[in-house]
């Protein structure tokens, strides 16, 4: 075995699955240790020449003590000392009143000592503050909370490289086919959109699919950066589904900074403040302060959405403590928003008392409801218009008959005025 260490042969996740592989065969394994030695030389043997690597670095990768993985680096006191000044303009994370204090007394003490280079010198509260602060911008930087853009695509660059390496030695160790599309999330970002597929998931979509992986990631890249969600949902759903982002990280943020579920109160907002010790800043000035549910302009919506999911912490839609002396001054202008509106006026109802029986005048008597009568149906329409029809027959037959009757009588009296007639002509004549 090789006593010292090779140089950058292997990668990351050869070494760990060198390691790996060879810790397994070691547990299973019941010969001597020269029959173990052995093994561990052939199975490396085959790791070499499948990686295409020599077979001293496999062994040192399998031999060699520690962990495979990096160490967490200590931060470095003259290094957090040299960004004092940063944190102090706003460059770095956001600061509360007393981190300010703090970090203006260490600037005063670093001046008196002679420069960052005495950090040493430093009080250890100091010192455990300073540390503290630049191991929280480390681990920003590391989620990719950056400041800058650049510390982004870096970032983004990296980690899509190591996801192909593992994606891939994945693939060659168990077989397992799969594929991601990576897009930037904004214009802003200056990087392309990246595919990493297997062979069988490159043929799925291209023969599956019957899309080409370039059209496809190109496609998701407009999907994502153009914003273009009315594709797959109407209007209405888009405003519903944003309305729930907005007050699902409303309240997610409010449960953080108070450990409570509360309710939050737009209408009377200042009551939350004063009962609590907390508030809002940085919310949109082309945003009413209302409640998301209300507002049904989508460009508001959005507007309001981008600042509370922004990654620059200065510039974040979100919650933060008060200070005493801003708490004191919410709480005087909560007293006085009450004292303006009043003491709310109770309405009650009057009961009248059965039990005296007073004799009332006609003027005085309460005038008789008006029983409601039920709305007729169609069907009840509908019969009420034959029962008028049947009505109106009637009476037509009924004035028909009376004419009828007029015009029989008047038959009969010319009837009568003609014998009268003839008769007296035959008197005449004799």
């Amino acid at each position: 075995m090789p006593s010292k260490r090779q140089g950058p042969v292997l990668t990351y996740v050869q070494r760990k699955v060198a390691r790996i592989r060879a810790r397994d065969r070691r547990e299973g394994f019941n010969g001597d240790v020269d029959e173990v030695v052995e093994d561990l030389e052939e199975h490396c043997e085959g790791l070499a020449t499948k990686w295409k690597k020599s077979k001293q670095a496999v062994l040192h990768a399998v031999c060699s003590p520690g962990r495979v993985a990096r160490k967490k680096r200590s931060v470095n006191l003259v290094n957090a000392a040299c960004q004092v000044d940063g944190w102090l303009r706003g460059d770095k994370l956001e600061i509360t009143e007393e981190e300010r204090l703090q970090f203006e007394a260490i600037q005063t003490s670093l001046k008196e000592l002679g420069g960052a280079e005495a950090a040493k010198g430093l009080l250890e509260d100091l010192q455990a503050f300073l540390i503290k602060k630049a191991e929280e911008l480390r681990d920003t930087k590391q989620k990719g909370r950056s400041l800058s853009t650049k510390a982004i695509v870096q970032d983004v660059t990296a980690t899509v490289r190591a996801i192909t390496d593992e994606l891939r030695a994945l693939n060659q160790r168990t077989g397992v086919e799969g594929f991601m599309f990576f897009s930037k999330p904004d214009k802003k970002f200056n990087f392309p959109p990246q595919v990493v597929t297997t062979e069988k998931a490159h043929r799925f979509l291209i023969h599956g699919v019957k899309k080409i992986p370039a059209d496809l990631l190109k496609e998701f890249e407009l999907f994502v950066v153009g914003d273009i969600e009315g594709l797959v949902m109407n209007h209405n759903e888009c405003l519903k589904d944003t309305k729930g982002r907005i007050l699902k990280e409303l309240k997610a943020g409010l449960f953080e900074i108070t450990g409570k579920e509360l309710i939050m109160q737009y209408e009377n907002y200042l009551k939350l403040v004063n009962d609590h010790g907390v508030a809002l800043r940085n919310w949109p000035k082309d945003v009413l302060f209302v409640n998301p549910s209300k507002i049904s302009n989508m460009f508001q919506l959005k507007l309001l959405l981008e600042a509370l999911t922004d990654t620059n912490a200065t510039k974040r839609c979100q919650w933060y403590h008060l200070s005493e002396d801003d708490w004191k001054k919410k709480k005087e202008e909560f007293r006085e928003s009450v004292k303006s509106k009043g003491p709310r006026k109770r309405t009650r109802i009057e009961i009248p008392d059965d039990s005296k029986e007073e004799s009332h005048t006609e003027e005085e008597r309460p005038v008789k409801k008006k029983k409601k009568t039920a709305k007729a149906s169609d069907s009840d329409k509908e019969n009420q218009c034959t029962t008028d029809l049947e009505k109106v027959k009637k009476k037509t037959k009924e004035a028909e008959k009376k004419e009828t009757e007029k015009d029989k009588e008047k038959d009969k009296t010319k009837k009568i005025g003609k014998k009268k007639t003839v008769q007296k002509k035959k008197e005449i004549n004799a």
